[in-house]
């Protein structure tokens, strides 16, 4: 069972905090269920909301495994909903409560954030979007060439790059292939604002926000 905390907790503890980004730092979801909406309407095809967020918190993967099982959409399909997200960005996509200030914080207490997402450079230009993007120190996007968490090939890269010791890093995401991730690495993780903080998890730590 992982131990529940306050995320202030934790920076009493590391020096590194290497942060997803969809639903960890920021709060993507909302235009996420929304492009997928607009474009299974579009098809008329009728899928309930909550049922698409359910399925894109824990991977796109799943999300579109199970799409294409029940409504035998394809590839290009799935194009016109990262179109169409992506323009709904910039109006719905923004930082949880309080990730700035806690990875100020980090740097103020003489640490560094790193960040490890399945995103391409889009992830980039929203934290610079809100001033963000200079309180990461590196960073690894999906063009990087890693294999996909649940591997620990990208976390190894970084903690080896950074000329960094393990004990100093803790892996922070929504989802538990970013727990897995960072477990697989022998890193600690936390399963932060989970879609269901009852569910079973290999996370050291659970946190339900940043406050």
């Amino acid at each position: 069972m992982p131990r529940r905390i306050k995320m202030q907790t934790l920076l009493n503890k590391y020096r590194v905090f290497i942060w997803d980004f969809d639903g960890t730092l920021y709060d993507t979801y909302p235009e996420t269920v929304r492009a997928y909406g607009e474009t299974l309407a579009a098809a008329r095809i009728n899928v309930p909301p909550e049922t698409l967020e359910e399925k894109a918190r824990l991977s796109f993967g799943v999300l579109h495994e199970y799409l294409t099982r029940e409504y035998g959409l394809d590839a290009e399909f799935y194009e016109k909903c990262h179109v169409r997200r992506r323009e709904l960005e910039p109006l719905f996509s923004h930082p949880f409560p309080g990730a700035k200030e806690f990875c100020e914080e980090v740097i103020r207490r003489g640490g560094e954030n790193w960040l490890y997402t399945h995103r391409d450079g889009s992830a980039l230009e929203l934290l610079r979007s809100s001033g963000m993007e200079d309180l990461f120190a590196d960073r690894v996007l999906a063009d990087d060439g890693f294999p996909w968490k649940p591997a620990p090939d990208a976390l190894l890269a970084l903690v080896a790059r950074n000329g960094r010791e393990k004990g100093e890093c803790v892996m922070i995401g929504d989802r538990e292939i970013d727990v897995l991730a960072g477990n697989n690495a022998g890193l600690d993780s936390c399963l932060l604002m989970p879609y269901d903080p009852s569910a079973p998890t290999a996370a050291k730590y659970l946190c339900t926000g940043f406050c």
